[in-house]
């Protein structure tokens, strides 16, 4: 008797493989898509509003109260300068002035949001003009912070609401929704900036004592109150146990940042940790970190959140949108 063959389409080695197949596609187009709303979601600018009002205000600060009364001794032929990696192009002092301050008022176009796509990659410029002329020879890691988050501004839709020009757009415009991929990358930077500034440390043999924490509260950056605190005489173990909360506090800080409970308890606490080092270190160049902060979150919630704080309610901002 001839045994019945299978049709080829019910074999089940045949069939396993099909199964295997499209289990592995739908994990490969599962993963795809996930990738790719992570990258190119779209949101409201509500969120990079926040952030270029806040990055922009940081700006105007830094230069109007570092280089306002030194433009001649910092960025002038006639000055005390030190070219870094480009020639000597420092300009005469009426030059140099005319061209701070119009780098101040292109600064202020992107604060207030008018013509952000055209001024901010001339604010760039002009900022590495001045890092490259005289900043870049203290090797600071908060220019270099500005400089990249001045990059990604390039080519991020920062004006949509809460600016000038969204008063010039008609409503349909104002309401287009942006791309988050530009978020994403800051947000990574500063993730990466927290957890790498936790595993220096816990490599770093001077951070692993007590007398490092005690160092810092006495070295050049110091300020009075660090100076003040310094010398309380406190056992060593206070010292080391500020050490290692340091450590964890910014270990901790990406995994909470990552996390949506967490998020805006890691933005607070990042906030007054900065504000701390302000104070204490006379290092408030690293505030500028916190103008990212916004970025954590989705427009919407940005948008809440500016509204209660104002107590706008249910009322649209002039700067905004009506819905």
């Amino acid at each position: 008797m001839t045994p019945t063959k299978m049709p080829s389409g019910s074999d089940p080695a045949k069939t396993a493989a099909t199964a295997h197949t499209l289990g592995g596609a739908g994990f490969f187009q599962k993963w795809t898509t996930h990738w790719n709303e992570f990258w190119f979601a779209r949101d409201s600018g509500y969120a990079f509003a926040l952030f270029r009002i806040l990055f922009g205000l940081y700006i105007l600060a830094y230069f109007l109260i570092s280089f306002a009364g030194s433009v001649t001794l910092e960025f002038s032929n006639q000055g005390i300068y030190s070219p870094f990696r480009i020639p000597d192009i420092a300009l005469p002092p009426v030059a140099a002035g005319i061209l701070f301050w119009f780098f101040i008022i292109l600064v202020t176009s992107f604060t207030v949001g008018f013509m952000t796509r055209i001024v901010t990659p001339m604010i760039l410029t002009l900022f590495l003009y001045y890092y490259f002329l005289s900043t870049g020879v203290r090797d600071c890691a908060y220019d270099r912070l500005t400089i990249l988050f001045l990059g990604t501004s390039c080519l991020a839709d920062l004006d949509r609401v809460w600016s000038i020009t969204a008063l010039t757009r008609p409503p349909g415009a104002r309401n287009v929704r942006v791309w988050r991929w530009g978020a994403r990358l800051i947000t990574l930077q500063i993730m990466f900036l927290y957890g790498g500034a936790a595993v220096f440390k816990m490599v770093d043999p001077a951070w692993r004592e007590a007398g490092m924490m005690k160092y810092t509260f006495c070295n050049m950056w110091a300020t009075p109150p660090a100076f003040w605190f310094a010398r309380i005489p406190l056992p060593p173990w206070v010292h080391l146990a500020m050490t290692i909360s340091v450590v964890i506090f910014e270990f901790w800080l990406p995994f909470a940042f990552a996390i949506r409970r967490f998020r805006l308890w890691a933005a607070i606490s990042a906030a007054l940790f900065h504000l701390q080092i302000a104070v204490l270190l006379n290092v408030p160049e690293f505030l500028v970190c916190v103008t990212t902060y916004p970025l954590f979150f989705t427009g919407e919630e940005v948008r809440s959140a500016v509204a209660k704080i104002l107590g706008w309610g249910r009322k649209s901002s002039s700067l905004e949108p009506s819905r």
